[in-house]
């Protein structure tokens, strides 16, 4: 059976073709591969939850094995989460060291800028005094 990828490929490929009677055809062939493919699925878990139910020994292995695999696939979903939590502490503390030195940094820049407007008023007022000197000497 064709999957529903291919099937849908076939669907859109339908409409290159120019007969309306091909195209009804192809559209029937695309409908009951449909059909068949829900049927073999509905078939299938059906069949899982009959042999669940009978009991038999055969099927008890299956469901230990099931019970094994889904206890794997538990373990490693832990284990995910684990790295998922670790990055995210990891992180979290990056963030925290970022926002640190940033607020570092703005007490800098706050520093700095208070520097640089007492150096322009000593500028200004240097500037100020050496106009009335030059005015002086120019007499």
């Amino acid at each position: 059976m064709l999957p529903f990828s291919q099937l849908d490929q076939m669907k859109l490929e339908i409409h290159s073709v120019s007969a309306k009677a091909q195209k009804d055809a192809y559209n029937a062939k695309i409908a009951s591969f449909r059909t068949r493919v829900a049927a073999a699925k509905k078939a299938l878990l059906f069949s899982g939850s009959a042999a669940a139910a009978a009991g038999g020994s055969a099927n008890m292995g299956s469901l230990a094995q099931r019970q094994q695999t889904q206890e794997d696939r538990r373990a490693a979903q832990l284990e995910t989460l684990k790295k998922a939590n670790a990055q995210l502490a990891e992180t979290e503390a990056v963030g925290i060291n970022t926002v640190n030195e940033l607020a570092k940094q703005g007490e800098q820049i706050k520093k700095t800028r208070d520097n640089m407007d007492e150096v322009n008023q000593n500028l200004n007022h240097s500037n100020k005094l050496l106009n009335k000197m030059s005015q002086w000497w120019r007499g």
